[in-house]
């Protein structure tokens, strides 16, 4: 599941600036995450640069590195943002400098420090009468209580996002922005109803989704919502589209994509699929390329969700201590993420393998006894 935080919003300034920045978010748009950090770096290099600038920069820098897999990097850059934001005194970047580094805790899986932290960025984005970006912290706030289970919370919490942004005259809002942030919320709205089993609606969320993307022309974004359209269609049991879909990704993700964490999803369902087809070699593969991408990009979510799944593989194969050691794993990142929907899953699985545990113990001990009068 790739849940869709938005990105943090903008600082009009200088032309210059405003020239630097657009080719950043072309690079951007395209998934070019290397030659957008060039970009910015040129940007922080420049020793006139406001502190309200320099706050913009940092935020989308630590976005690129993070977008790559590399949160720790991320994570001090944001820090530095948020730094640089108090300085300006102005709210809105503050308010986005917050946000920002909210979603870089959240992804880390510390929902606990990113909703303080969205909470902070809610008061100064009220101060600063910023409704562009409370619909974002709506959203993102929804994508916590995604993540925890209270999925009628997180809908509700996208719905109101959607209602903010309609609200706001299309004079105040770039077509371009409008259509990247609608896209982040349908998807997020997909994710929700399918986990309610509402296909139908999932369907036509992800579908405007990626029209939405296509007009904003984010390539990168329209890759993460195809891979959470794959999920849907895994529990609808369309398994050849989704291994079509799968395949498509795998076949044209660059090189530098190969750490990022929508891939790390798209190795996790492709292990799903071919766990489904009875292929339990090649799905113990993908769950293992799934883990690696999940462990070096700090992903707490991706690493759970791929030792639950991991559990399923073994399970279906008997292999006991297996699923027992992916289901405590599972258990133990979802416990940090607080996901009570996901918890009670693995509870109700893991009193199934206690019985079937004790059931294999109890005819080992029968077997042995038969062929054995000392050790009955």
């Amino acid at each position: 599941m790739t849940v869709l935080n938005s990105p943090p919003g903008d600082t009009v300034t200088p032309r210059s600036f405003e020239d630097a920045l657009e080719e950043a978010r072309a690079s951007e748009r395209v998934g070019d995450w290397s030659a957008a950090r060039s970009v910015y770096q040129q940007l922080l290099d420049d020793e006139s640069l406001s502190a309200g600038d320099r706050s913009a920069a940092l935020r989308w820098m630590g976005r690129t590195c993070a977008e790559e897999g590399d949160s720790d990097t991320a994570v001090a850059l944001l820090g530095r943002a948020v730094e640089a934001a108090a300085e300006s005194g102005d709210a809105a970047v503050e308010a986005r400098a917050l946000n920002g580094l909210a979603v870089i805790e959240q992804t880390l899986g510390n929902l606990d420090r990113s909703e303080e932290l969205y909470a902070l960025a809610r008061t100064r984005a009220a101060v600063a009468g910023d409704e562009m970006l409370l619909a974002i912290l709506d959203q993102n706030l929804g994508t916590i209580a995604n993540i925890r289970g209270d999925l009628q919370l997180a809908l509700e919490s996208y719905q109101s996002s959607r209602r903010r942004l309609a609200a706001l005259g299309r004079s105040s809002v770039g077509a371009v922005a409008r259509s990247s942030f609608e896209a982040h919320v349908l998807n997020n709205i997909g994710m929700v109803c399918t986990d309610l089993g509402q296909w139908e609606d999932a369907e036509v969320a992800y579908v405007a989704a990626c029209d939405a993307c296509m007009r904003s022309g984010e390539t990168g974004l329209l890759r993460r919502i195809e891979v959470n359209q794959v999920e849907l269609w895994i529990a609808r049991k369309e398994i050849t589209r989704a291994r079509e879909r799968c395949e498509s990704l795998l076949q044209h993700a660059s090189p530098e994509q190969n750490t990022s964490p929508w891939i790390g999803d798209v190795y996790k369902h492709y292990g799903v699929i071919c766990r489904e087809e009875l292929q339990y070699d090649h799905a113990d593969r993908w769950f293992d390329k799934a883990a690696r991408v999940a462990r070096d990009a700090h992903d707490l979510l991706l690493s759970a969700e791929t030792a639950r799944e991991q559990a399923e593989l073994y399970w279906a194969q008997s292999r006991n201590t297996d699923t027992l050691q992916a289901l405590n794993a599972a258990h133990n990142w979802f416990s940090q993420l607080r996901a009570e929907r996901d918890l009670d899953a693995i509870a109700r699985r893991n009193g199934r393998l206690e019985e079937r545990f004790l059931d294999v113990v109890r005819k080992w001990g029968e077997s042995i006894e038969s062929k054995d009068v000392y050790t009955q």
